[in-house]
């Protein structure tokens, strides 16, 4: 079974993000604004990704 976690999104995420976002709202949020989002100490994302199970 795939898990899950989140953590807050760092620019280093950015190439991935936007992948999803243009697949899913082609006509959204343009890459600058995440940039500028990321870069305002205010603005918090977070990122979910899959972990792999360690076999005991």
């Amino acid at each position: 079974m795939e898990k899950f976690a989140v953590r807050k999104m760092v620019l280093d995420d950015l190439e991935q993000v936007l992948a999803i976002e243009k697949d899913a709202f082609p006509d959204l949020f343009p890459p600058t604004s995440f940039r500028s989002e990321l870069k305002r100490s205010r603005a918090e994302y977070f990122v979910a990704y899959a972990i792999k199970d360690i076999e005991k």
